[in-house]
């Protein structure tokens, strides 16, 4: 199976796209022309997940065809991953001495509560990303009382 992963952000009149590890990016006209010859090119890239952000419904008539040509597709309301995220730097600050450290040192400079969570859900981002590139396991790091 594949290792790309593609993205994708939908918009009135065209998507933009981008595909990993490759670092392939470009933006296609959002007609039936244009999704006609990307469900195409993604049909012969054979990627492991297309993903397309929720937006409005925009991204329905894309997501039919791709799953019409067999691809593998997800839409992902950004919503929900920004809650999920929230969720998961919360308990991290609890029991991962990593995000712990991190916040606090964050905080000690003065930032506030909020920018700081949001930097520790994109450091939380930052090691996945190098999980996932490295093929490494988690490797929980106790928080210490």
């Amino acid at each position: 199976m594949s290792k790309r992963f593609v993205g994708i952000d939908v918009s009135l009149r065209s998507f933009d796209v981008a595909v990993r590890p490759d670092g392939l990016d470009g933006k296609v006209p959002y007609t039936a022309e244009g999704v006609a010859e990307f469900v195409e090119r993604m049909s012969k890239l054979r990627p492991r997940l297309v993903v397309l952000e929720a937006c409005g419904n925009l991204e329905r008539r894309l997501a039919r065809a791709l799953e019409s040509g067999d691809i593998p597709v997800a839409v992902v309301n950004p919503r929900q991953v920004r809650s999920a995220l929230y969720m998961s730097v919360m308990a991290g600050l609890r029991c991962n001495q990593q995000i712990r450290s991190f916040y606090q040192r964050l905080r000690k400079q003065g930032k506030p509560a909020k920018v700081t969570l949001v930097a520790c859900m994109r450091k939380l981002l930052t090691i996945l990303n190098a999980m996932i590139r490295d093929h490494t396991p988690w490797h929980p790091q106790p928080a210490t009382p």
